[in-house]
């Protein structure tokens, strides 16, 4: 996913990116780290 596919359309490469994110995995580790 590079910006320049997104000929600076920088909503659409933002929208893209936050697909990207492994939500599930971002989950697990913030609980982890608000229990130590």
């Amino acid at each position: 996913m590079l910006y320049l596919n997104y000929r600076n359309d920088r909503g659409a490469y933002l929208k893209a990116w936050w697909n990207v994110v492994n939500w599930d995995e971002v989950n697990k580790q913030f609980a982890q780290a608000r229990s130590t």
